[in-house]
């Protein structure tokens, strides 16, 4: 369990709040919570109940889109209970800082998180890990012989745990030393913009 799953109880918990924070305007289906967050159904809706009743969410209804009905018959609308954020939660903005400043102290469980994905010779975190909204990407991985579905579970992790979806680049060595050295624009707006290099073998 990590600092803020023993500060707060519950690793599961911390997820949750992760999420509703960095997705403040979204309106979450159980199902939904269960699979970003990857919590399972029996701890969800204790959970739940707990951030209800301490006022950090409510209760929203979530309509379905609709299934196209067949000619001739009205197409059916159906809603369902869902959850989001409360704004009017008093402790908030302080609760925020804290959960965001935690992404910043993320740096080795990152690295840790993709190590058995290849050969990683650059790995960049930008965006959501260190606080910077304009950033292109939040994760930059550059490599040889890299697994992308290695790649893949690694970043899904990281989400489930952070709570939002990672905007994110993988390339291998030759192609990024290409578009480096070509100026490539997205590869400079990530590198000419806050960021750090939490892996660098690369003979720049």
């Amino acid at each position: 369990m990590d600092l803020l799953g023993r500060l707060f109880g519950s690793v599961e918990r911390v997820k949750l709040l992760r999420l509703f924070i960095l997705n403040q305007t979204t309106i979450f289906s159980p199902e939904e919570i269960g699979r970003r967050a990857r919590v399972a159904t029996r701890i969800l809706r204790q959970e739940l109940e707990l951030l209800k009743k301490i006022g950090f969410i409510e209760v929203k209804l979530v309509t379905l889109t609709p299934v196209k009905a067949k000619k001739g018959k009205k197409t059916k609308v159906s809603k369902v209970k869902g959850w989001q954020l409360c704004q009017s939660f008093p402790f908030l903005h302080p609760l925020s800082n804290l959960l965001k400043s935690d992404l910043v102290t993320r740096r080795r469980q990152i690295a840790e998180r993709l190590a058995r994905a290849g050969q990683i010779k650059l790995l960049v975190i930008a965006g959501i890990f260190i606080n910077e909204g304009e950033s292109r990407a939040d994760l930059l991985i550059v490599g040889d012989h890299l697994k992308k579905k290695v790649v893949e579970r690694g970043v899904e992790a990281l989400e489930a745990e952070i709570g939002r979806e990672l905007s994110y680049a993988v390339m291998d060595t030759p192609e990024f030393t290409y578009r480096y050295h070509a100026c490539d624009k997205f590869v400079r707006d990530i590198l000419d913009y806050p960021h750090e290099r939490v892996v660098d073998k690369l003979k720049w």
